[in-house]
C-alpha cells in the first residue's frame, strides 16, 4: 500500500474503533430527587420481602393502604397471608424487574415482575403486576394493583 492509502485505512480503522467504544443512549438520567424517590419505592419492596421472610401476615398487610379495595381489602390480604404462611411457611420474595411508570412525591405507578418462593415449593408463584402506590406521612403503601397476563 502506498503511504496515503495506508493512512486512509488507519484513519478508517481508528474511527471504527472509536465508534465501537462510544455508547449512545437516549435514556434520560434521573435527577437526585427522582433517584431518592426510586430508592424509597425499592425500600418498600424490601419491606415486602422482609414480611415474607418473617412469615408475618400483619406486617405484610400493613404495607397495603387501609383503604385498598382492589383487588382485595387489607383484611383479606391479611387473611390470605395467614393462610399462605400456615400452608407453605416463610418465603423469599424477589423482584426480578422494576419499572417506574409514574413517579411523584405522593403517588407512584410501577410495573414489576416478581417471584415468591416459600419453604414448601408447591406454594411458589410469581407474575407481573402494576402497583399504584401512595405516600402518606412519609410512608409508601400499595393503594391498588392489577396483575398482567
Amino acid at each position: 500500500m502506498t503511504s496515503p492509502s495506508r493512512r486512509a485505512v488507519l484513519i478508517a480503522l481508528s474511527a471504527g474503533l472509536l465508534c465501537a467504544c462510544i455508547r449512545v443512549s437516549f435514556r434520560r438520567v434521573p435527577g437526585p430527587e427522582e433517584t431518592a424517590l426510586q430508592a424509597e419505592i425499592r425500600r418498600y419492596y424490601w419491606n415486602v420481602a422482609g414480611a415474607f421472610a418473617a412469615g408475618d401476615a400483619d406486617a405484610l398487610a400493613a404495607l397495603f393502604s387501609p383503604s385498598i379495595t382492589r383487588p382485595m381489602t387489607q383484611d383479606r390480604i391479611r387473611d390470605w397471608a395467614r393462610d399462605f404462611f400456615a400452608r407453605y411457611g416463610r418465603a423469599r420474595f424477589h423482584v426480578t424487574e422494576l419499572r417506574f411508570d409514574e413517579l411523584g412525591y405522593a403517588r407512584a405507578v410501577v410495573t414489576l415482575k416478581y417471584r415468591v418462593e416459600p419453604a414448601r415449593p408447591e406454594g411458589a408463584f410469581g407474575g407481573t403486576e402494576t402497583d399504584r402506590l401512595e405516600r402518606r406521612s412519609g410512608r409508601w403503601t400499595v393503594a391498588s394493583w392489577d396483575r398482567s397476563p
